[in-house]
């Protein structure tokens, strides 16, 4: 098999690469052709092995996705085949995406996306210099953007998408950027203003996000990964019960008392969990075929998208749960929807 076009040292030089740490691509399927796409070209000694190393780990139909304006442009795009390849999603369109939070061989693929350009020019400053002095210490290769950095990383455990901050020497906290995990996509190369630098390691392996958030730490950059509350379920239970029991006629009591007993035996039966979302923003809701009853659909602040169900037991609340509505809602989770409870 061919890499380079041009033949000689360059080959020879790939061949030895590989012999020297062949446990590096064991787990990343097999190799496509060099293509003569620019994405493939030679750049470097360095970066064309990134190059063949990033198309045989990213370029799958379970994880390229076709986008415009950076933006996927297929319904559920998160969960279909992508069937053109990324030189032919290039040809064809000019650009595509990559989606993150998927298996590459035994690890997970998630993404740090830093956007600088639009700070001040003294906190950029530091930053460019924080990153860099980071990178070189790390050895791993990025990918140069027009806002900013890209590293790839290869994680043991998959983490929850997050935001990354600095805050400066007056307190001042903002955001610098995001970590793209699960349901979330990345730009690839191909594309104008994105290109790799460095030298080292095309991917910065590690056991999970709070180790590399301990290692950003000591550069002014803060990891922030979405977090989910559990909530007692011995006091939700109580709650249910004594709003049952507020419904409940005086000649009904007894009854009442073995339909509680039931549920509470149900309750502790189930695997039901009881979770808070906080600051969420409604963006629609749509009434299902059943009677008072609601599918309500919305974005956490991290721009991920959920749902949950209205039942017609919180019929009084369906004119207060209204799109662009913004607060902290308490759901119960059920065997596979989530359920709305009330406000957290």
């Amino acid at each position: 098999m061919t890499i380079f076009h041009n033949s000689g040292n360059r080959q020879e030089n790939f061949k030895n690469h590989w012999e020297i740490s062949p446990k590096k691509i064991q787990n990343f399927g097999s190799f496509s052709h060099a293509s003569k796409h620019a994405i493939y070209s030679n750049r470097g000694k360095e970066h064309s092995r990134y190059y063949v190393c990033w198309q045989k780990a990213l370029d799958r139909k379970d994880i390229r996705t076709l986008t415009k304006n950076k933006i996927p442009q297929k319904k559920n795009w998160p969960n279909l085949y992508e069937k053109l390849t990324a030189e032919e999603l290039l040809k064809k369109y000019g650009e595509w995406g990559t989606r993150t939070g998927k298996r590459v061989g035994n690890k997970w693929y998630v993404r740090v996306d830093l956007d600088l350009v639009e700070l001040p020019f003294s906190v950029k400053n530091t930053l460019d210099k924080g990153f860099n002095l980071l990178i070189s210490r790390q050895k791993v290769i990025f990918i140069k953007t027009k806002k900013g950095y890209h590293v790839i990383l290869l994680l043991d455990e998959l983490p929850s998408n997050g935001v990354i901050y600095h805050t400066d020497k007056f307190g001042v906290k903002r955001k610098v950027g995001d970590i793209l995990s699960a349901g979330r996509q990345a730009q690839e190369l191909g594309i104008p203003h994105k290109e790799p630098m460095g030298k080292g390691k095309w991917v910065w392996q590690a056991k999970n996000i709070e180790t590399i958030a301990e290692i950003f730490k000591k550069y002014f950059f803060s990891f922030e990964c979405q977090k989910k509350t559990e909530i007692n379920l011995t006091k939700l239970q109580q709650e249910i019960q004594q709003k049952e029991i507020s419904n409940v006629n005086v000649g009904e009591v007894e009854k009442s008392s073995k339909s509680l007993k039931e549920t509470s035996q149900n309750l502790n039966q189930n695997p039901y969990k009881f979770l808070k979302l906080e600051n969420i923003k409604i963006t629609s809701k749509q009434a299902t075929k059943r009677a008072n009853h609601y599918r309500v659909n919305y974005l956490d602040k991290y721009q991920n998208s959920g749902f949950f169900f209205m039942d017609s037991y919180f019929r009084d609340k369906k004119e207060v749960v209204q799109p662009n509505l913004v607060g902290n809602f308490l759901l119960v989770r059920g065997y596979k929807c989530q359920f709305f409870y009330g406000f957290g």
